[in-house]
């Protein structure tokens, strides 16, 4: 076991056979087992999947057997055990070794009330990655009544109020987010402000539609950060909305994949959902705002269904221009812009020299990665 890595997953990869799917699952097992040049390392990636070993529990790795294959210097085997509690892969994490339930890779924690504790634990490390990310309230842009650009404008005018309050619920891993391009990627603009709350102004807007409504908010329930997320949206808009006979009801979904199953079939009114990147790229912030707005992604990434053709121009288009887009999709108002999630990454001491980039992917694809027994 000394030889072995034992590397978490929240949950099953959605392709259990080449891992390719979107889900971070997958990624972070393709990861390993893709063959590619990236500067560090030259050929050859250094794992492959052993078949003997796998099962519907767990994903075993082993020294790729291509020819070129950097082989990594001490690791024997990755495992990847599934484990969809934030809370339960905490209490994993501090187990002693040679636990058969330790593990010793978290590559993202998500129950912000565990944080605390393994950031104080003699027997963790956490690393905090600013990573490349934007969560947000997606509207619908058409479908009624998210497609009337008022009552998108007084949502976000109500999530801007109380954006104080979605941080705190973060315990220190989230950045209020102005804009969609993230605080580390180029192109963010840190004076950027959003529309802020006028409650005259939010009165005459409310007056000037029908907004006697229910509307539905869909969220992923497995996720403790963002349940609590949604609670707090939901009963922010309803202390505003009810003088006017606007409310909120949630709707929850187990998984972010079932999640955005319901949203590609435009269920409900609204969503919270993220993007982000693992890596800078050369076309950032393009490559950003693309997948969340130009229209040729409706229904895959842009999954407000947003669908200006200027803003596809300055995208994607001779005429490149970002912050032109940005001013339009401002005025537009897909989407209230939520947070910036700050990656907290956590490992057992008795791993040495793993190498994280932004997404807490292994650098060097565990190559030079040992573990202490």
């Amino acid at each position: 076991m000394a030889n072995i890595l034992y590397h978490v997953l929240e949950g099953s990869p959605d392709d259990p056979k080449k891992f390719l799917g979107k889900t971070e699952r997958d990624i972070r097992v393709h990861w390993l087992l893709e063959d590619f040049t990236d500067g560090i390392v030259p050929s050859g990636a250094p794992w492959e999947v052993d078949t003997g070993q796998t099962n519907a529990q767990r994903i075993v790795l082993k020294h790729s057997t291509k020819a070129g294959a950097r082989l990594p210097l001490h690791l024997m085997e990755v495992h990847f055990t599934f484990e969809p509690n934030g809370r339960k892969v905490a209490d994993r994490l501090v187990l002693p070794y040679p636990d058969t339930n330790h593990i010793d890779f978290a590559p993202t924690l998500t129950d912000p009330s565990t944080f605390g504790t393994l950031q104080n634990h003699p027997d963790i490390q956490v690393r905090n990655m600013p990573g490349l990310n934007i969560f947000y309230l997606g509207f619908y842009m058409d479908k009624p009544p998210t497609d009337d650009n008022r009552l998108r404008i007084v949502l976000r005018k109500i999530i801007n109020q109380n954006k104080h309050k979605y941080v705190l619920l973060a315990e220190g891993a989230a950045d209020p987010a102005e804009e969609p391009v993230p605080l580390p990627m180029d192109g963010h603009d840190p004076n950027v402000q959003e529309d802020r709350f006028d409650p005259a102004e939010v009165d005459k807007l409310l007056r000037s539609i029908e907004s006697k409504m229910l509307l539905t908010l869909l969220y992923n329930s497995g996720s403790p950060y963002i349940a609590a997320l949604a609670k707090a949206i939901r009963d922010d808009i309803n202390q505003v909305g009810a003088p006017y006979g606007l409310s909120v009801q949630l709707q929850d979904y187990p998984t972010w994949g079932d999640l955005v199953a319901a949203v590609k079939q435009v269920t409900g009114n609204m969503f919270i959902y993220s993007w982000h990147q693992r890596e800078r790229r050369p076309g950032d912030p393009y490559n950003f705002l693309r997948a969340l707005f130009h229209s040729r992604n409706i229904g895959t990434t842009n999954l407000t269904r947003y669908n200006n053709t200027q803003v596809d121009n300055y995208i994607f288009g001779p005429a490149q221009n970002f912050r032109e887009a940005l001013k339009i999709i401002r005025r537009d108002a897909p989407m209230a812009c939520l947070i910036h999630w700050k990656r907290k990454a956590a490992y057992n001491v008795r791993v040495k020299d793993l190498q994280l980039n932004l997404g807490a992917l292994p650098e060097d694809k565990l190559v030079g990665a040992s573990i202490t027994p």
